[in-house]
């Protein structure tokens, strides 16, 4: 009896030990590639570049183009009606001069450029004019009131255009590689786009 018992025993270790035996064979490759550390692009498959749709970069790249120009313009007039009121009207005039002038053409980038630079000097001048602590009349006060709202206003659209022109740059880059790897699919001319563009 003690033999059979043994037996048995025998026989159930073996049947344990042979169904863990197949359940570890089952899964080595599982346990083979659980070691295998986290880096980016470590045991992944390369994912197939994005194609670039040039016609959404451009429409892109001319809204952020129309925004920075919307926030210049209002920059120069807040800045013109900030000297106005300080009784600066000649040198505010070039400001509003230049506010008129962008807006006429706001889609140029040469005409944009030429137009930002007068920001830091507009930025001299309001310094200067705080500095000198002058009273202002109750109507003098408003005007002054109102440049201030289009210099502020102005500020905000330019954090706006900041953020989206980040995201723009990246997808710019991220594009300028596509081209790269197929020139002939996207033509000679989305290259020189791309690069004129970043």
């Amino acid at each position: 009896m003690r033999e059979v018992v043994t037996m048995r025993r025998i026989l159930l270790c073996g049947i344990v030990l042979l169904g863990w035996l197949v359940f570890t064979v089952g899964h080595v490759p599982q346990i083979a590639h659980a070691w295998k550390p986290k880096l980016p692009g470590f045991g992944k498959k390369k994912d197939a570049a994005k194609a670039a749709n040039m016609d959404e970069l451009r429409a892109e790249g001319a809204a952020i183009r129309i925004l920075v120009a919307k926030a210049t313009e209002s920059y120069l007039e807040g800045t013109g009606k900030i000297l106005t009121a300080a009784g600066h009207k000649k040198d505010a005039v070039k400001y509003e001069t230049a506010a008129n002038d962008l807006r006429k053409n706001r889609e140029d980038p040469q005409n944009l450029k030429n137009t930002v630079n007068l920001i830091d000097k507009g930025n001299k001048e309001l310094e200067k004019l705080l500095g000198q602590k002058a009273v202002f009349s109750k109507k003098t006060r408003k005007q002054f009131a109102t440049g201030v709202a289009y210099v502020g206003a102005a500020g905000l659209a330019d954090g706006t255009a900041g953020k989206l022109t980040a995201d723009h740059l990246e997808k710019l880059n991220g594009a300028m590689e596509v081209v790269k790897e197929d020139p002939l699919k996207y033509g000679a001319g989305a290259m020189a786009y791309l690069t004129e563009s970043v």
